[in-house]
Order: structure tokens, then sequence, then C-alpha cells
């Protein structure tokens, strides 16, 4: 089972509330004389004993999953920024594959959507009875972002917290998954 974040805080709630509750039945039950006496309780005389809390907790896969789109699209940007050659920028859509109405992101050299655009065989690209085809053009692709990552520590920068992110996001996801069976 998956949970939202507003559901996830719903339970917190619930959790805290049942808690709270149990704490007070507890102290009801309890002897009457020890509890008005402030030394039997464990409270520390001043605030200054208490000065911190720590709530340890792990992201929902969620807000990783946009961080992540945030991070590959900064990438992204800053690769075409610094890119000479046009043909080699990377352009991203939102597109429903065929069979279904969940639109998905798909992002292309915009070589390869020119030479797509020049053909009307689908399938020569991947999209027809013959399944997604690596673009012809992906090494050259490979060796230009490399070369540019190299140069530039902005991008090499986001490169890493963008494996960084799927790498977390992979975690996430097996946890929940894990967790609901």
């Amino acid at each position: 089972m998956s949970y939202t974040p507003l559901s996830l805080l719903a339970l917190l709630i619930l959790q805290a509330v049942a808690l709270l509750h149990a704490d007070t039945a507890n102290a009801q039950t309890t002897d009457r004389s020890s509890a008005a006496d402030p030394d039997s309780l464990n409270v520390p005389a001043d605030d200054a004993a208490i000065d911190e809390v720590i709530v340890r907790g792990e992201r929902h896969p969620l807000v990783i999953r946009r961080e992540l789109n945030q991070a590959r699209d900064f990438a992204i940007d800053i690769y075409n920024e610094l890119n000479d050659d046009d043909r080699f920028d990377v352009e991203c859509e939102k597109v429903a594959e065929i069979g279904t109405q969940l639109r998905r992101r798909r992002c292309r050299l915009r070589i390869d959507l020119q030479e797509e655009s020049t053909r009307a065989e689908d399938y020569e690209f991947g999209f027809g009875l013959f399944g997604r085809v690596r673009s012809p053009h992906y090494d050259e692709f490979v060796n230009r972002i490399m070369r540019l990552a190299n140069d530039n520590p902005r991008l090499l920068e986001q490169l890493v917290r963008t494996k960084q992110l799927n790498l977390e996001l992979t975690q996430a996801k097996d946890r929940d998954s894990s967790s609901t069976k």
C-alpha cells in the first residue's frame, strides 16, 4: 500500500492522539499523591535542559521525484546553454504513449526530433512494432556531455545531484514496496 503525504500526516496525528490518550489514562490510574508531587515528575528544573528536539523521517517518493525532475530540468538547461551545437540540444515534452492516456516526460535530442519529423515511418525510431531503439547519435551526445561536465563544475554538480536523487528515489520505492507486503 502506498501512502500520500497527506495520509501519512493523518496517520502521524492519529498515533500522537492515541499516545496522548494512553498517557492520560495511565496518569489517572497512578497514585494521586505522587502525581501532585513535582519532584516525582522527571521534568527538568529549567528550560535550558531541553534545547533541541531531533525528528528523523524518510522522504516520500513523490517529494524525491519532484526534486529529481527539477534537478534534471536544471541539468538539461545548463547542458543546452553550454552546448555549442544546437542539433545536440535536449528537448523534453509530455506525451501519452499509444494505448494509454498517462502522459510521461520524454527527453530527446533535437537532431532525433528533426530526423523523425522528416520521416513518416515511426517504427524506425522505436514507436512501432520493433520497440524503442537507442538514438544513433547517443554516443556523440554522451561524449559531449562528458566533455562539458569536465569543463563546467556547475553541470557536473547537477549531474551528480541527479544521480543521487535517482538512487534515493529507487531506494524509497523499494522501501515502500517492501513495507506494503
